[in-house]
């Protein structure tokens, strides 16, 4: 491939109109640019991921927390840690998160603000929107 500049090369991507309908051997900018063959010392990748099976210490536990968090909590860390659990139990935890929606919230500002259109103890997520008590 030759050299060509940013600016070229959009140019030239640009002036082909509709490229979503121009097949792609069809494609003279494609077919400018495309590399014909891989480039040389690399190879197609054809492995697959591989299950760890090193040590599962504190350490391990505690990259795979900063991987898949926010941090590390050690609550989180004394979980995933606790004697009996695997490795690959600790991963399931962290991975799937349960589908059982919360419960709503409730009215419990009655007290403080008078609602007429949710009573003490109803939802208000699902409420009907009441520009009256707006901003009380």
């Amino acid at each position: 491939m030759g050299k060509i500049n940013r600016r070229t090369f959009l140019e030239e991507v640009t002036a082909t109109k509709n490229l979503s309908t121009i097949p792609l051997a069809e494609d003279a900018v494609y077919q400018k640019y495309v590399n014909k063959s891989l480039p040389k010392g690399l190879n197609k990748t054809t492995g697959t991921l591989n299950q760890y099976t090193g040590p599962w210490t504190e350490t391990e536990a505690i990259h795979l927390l900063r991987r898949t968090m926010f941090g590390v909590r050690y609550g989180d860390l004394q979980t995933i840690t606790a004697p009996g659990v695997t490795m690959s139990q600790a991963v399931d935890m962290l991975l799937n998160v349960s589908t059982t929606a919360p419960t709503p919230p409730l009215n419990n500002y009655q007290a403080v603000v008078a609602d007429p259109t949710i009573p003490l103890g109803q939802t208000w997520v699902t409420a009907p929107y009441d520009s009256n008590t707006a901003g009380q």
